[in-house]
């Protein structure tokens, strides 16, 4: 299923508004750069680049692993060996990758509206051992 989201505040009004400006508004207009993906940044409320419009929407599709584990049990007749009931080791992590358009444009798909004020989703790896006496 293609789903569309459409391009939020943040991104719609670019240098217009006062936060950080975003990779994504690197690639505007400019005499030099005539063929840009985004108009000229206008530090102003009332002009038609600031206005939602279908121009904003881009395709919001996208994959995500968010959770992953693999693990290896000892057989019970090593880990008896080694004065152990059970011995497990695991390796895992949450948000390990996303394969969406969006990426370029730095932007989470899993994001609700807004002007991007939450902080991007964190990558987290772990590995461990279970053993049981």
């Amino acid at each position: 299923m293609v789903t569309f989201i459409t391009v939020i505040k943040n991104y719609i009004e670019g240098a217009n508004y006062d936060v950080f400006c975003l990779a994504i508004h690197e690639d505007h207009w400019t005499p030099d750069n005539p063929n840009a993906r985004f108009p000229r940044p206008v530090f102003e409320q009332n002009h038609n680049t600031a206005y939602p419009s279908e121009w904003w929407t881009l395709n919001g599709s996208y994959l995500r692993l968010k959770n992953l584990q693999l693990g290896y049990t000892l057989p019970a007749s090593f880990s008896n060996k080694i004065g152990l009931s059970t011995a497990r080791f695991y390796l895992g992590g949450t948000n390990l990758f996303t394969i969406s358009e969006l990426n370029k444009w730095g932007m989470d798909p899993e994001v609700s509206s807004g002007r991007m004020t939450r902080y991007p989703q964190t990558k987290q790896y772990i590995l461990g051992l279970n053993v049981n006496f």
